[in-house]
């Protein structure tokens, strides 16, 4: 177990190298009394509160193996990690450096960024970092160019691993110039307005080996809320999630290839670099999600998406939560609101509020794209 003073903490993601341990990613707040599995462990963040972002390691019979905190000011994120052949550990970190809070990468302090504005670097909010297997850090590969506090929000999505050790992920960036300078940002977008990149990542060579601007606009949601997969048979890329918002206000405008988005959360399928199939970046299908509306706040309900699974058919698994409620039980729709010969898939659940749900869709390269199945737990209770 974690355990934080008197604050809560949650793992995300956990991975099975081939080496048979497990690796995983989570969060861990506050500063005083942490520990894991009963022995403390160093954390960086404020004692105030704050979360640094949290990996250990694990072998099959759970025991300890290393650990490591990632952390500056507060709310440091990452909600994935990826691991290549050899077992090395990379996670894509958002992080929070401070004017008093050196940002933290491994427990060397000649590894630590050191606080700005002395340091310029303090300012930048993205990284790739690598840790070897037995949790030694390696390098840290920040994805913005020079920014300060004017342009210096930016976020990184989950991270994906390919065969041939290489990383694939999706990055918003502020106005500027990043990624090594192969991208310019035009200053329209401002601090949480974000143009969205496509990369490819080498590994080995850590330098950006395919770059591509997506034609999306407006704002995806953060915190968790996205999730990112890559089909190397296929080619095609998913994105699954919400478009940016709040409860109680209406969610951000979100639009891909000039197709807004109708529904709050969506799974999204476009080509991948070098397509032979259609346009990079091109759509290649997408399913929204209807339940009825929060009938306190009448807007769109927060369906939230919180895996996103590719199977060895290229076969798309999602799972979360949807939402419906008891004064309006309507039904949860998968369908497409831009293509009106798509016929939606229905399915009820006997239950209301948070609806624990298993998707499965079925895809082809001729673009032939179908729900499957639905389950939700039977002996659930709202």
């Amino acid at each position: 177990s974690i355990g934080m003073n008197d604050l809560s903490e949650q793992i995300y993601d956990v991975k099975i190298g081939s080496d048979g341990n497990y690796y995983f990613i989570a969060t861990m707040k506050g500063l005083n009394l942490t520990q894991l599995n009963g022995q403390p462990v160093t954390a960086y963040n404020s004692s105030l509160g704050g979360n640094d972002i949290f990996i250990f390691s694990t072998d099959c019979d759970g025991q300890i193996r290393w650990s490591q905190a990632i952390g500056g000011h507060s709310n440091d994120r990452a909600f994935n990690l990826a691991l290549d052949n050899n077992n090395n550990v990379y996670v894509g970190a958002n992080v929070r450096g401070g004017s008093t809070y050196s940002l933290h990468f491994s427990q060397n302090s000649a590894d630590d960024v050191t606080p700005y504005p002395a340091n310029p670097e303090a300012y930048k909010r993205t990284y790739i970092l690598k840790y070897d297997n037995n949790g030694n850090f390696e390098w840290k590969k920040a994805l913005q160019g020079s920014v300060t506090q004017a342009n210096w929000e930016a976020y990184i999505h989950d991270i994906v691993m390919d065969s041939q050790n290489k990383l694939h992920f999706i990055v918003g960036f502020a106005n500027g110039t990043h990624l090594d300078g192969l991208v310019t940002v035009p200053s329209t977008f401002t601090n949480y307005t974000y143009q969205y990149y496509l990369v490819k990542f080498n590994t080995a060579t850590q330098q950006f080996d395919d770059v591509l601007l997506l034609p999306m606009t407006g704002q995806l949601e953060q915190e968790g809320k996205m999730r990112f997969a890559y089909d190397e048979n296929s080619n095609i890329y998913y994105l699954a999630g919400m478009q940016a918002g709040n409860i109680s206000a209406l969610p951000t405008p979100l639009s891909y290839g000039g197709d807004a988005f109708v529904e709050r959360s969506f799974i999204l399928a476009f080509n991948g670099f070098n397509s032979t199939a259609g346009i990079e970046g091109s759509e290649a299908w997408r399913r929204e999600i209807y339940t009825d509306q929060n009938p306190i706040f009448t807007h769109t309900s927060e369906n939230r998406i919180t895996s996103l699974h590719i199977g060895a058919s290229s076969d798309v698994y999602v799972a979360g939560t949807f939402r419906t409620y008891a004064q309006n039980p309507l039904p949860v729709k998968v369908y497409d609101p831009s293509d009106t010969q798509v016929t939606p898939y229905i399915f009820t659940s006997g239950i209301y509020w948070n609806i624990p749900t298993l998707i499965k869709f079925s895809y082809n390269t001729n673009n032939e794209v179908s729900v499957q199945w639905a389950k939700t737990p039977t002996a659930y209770a709202a």
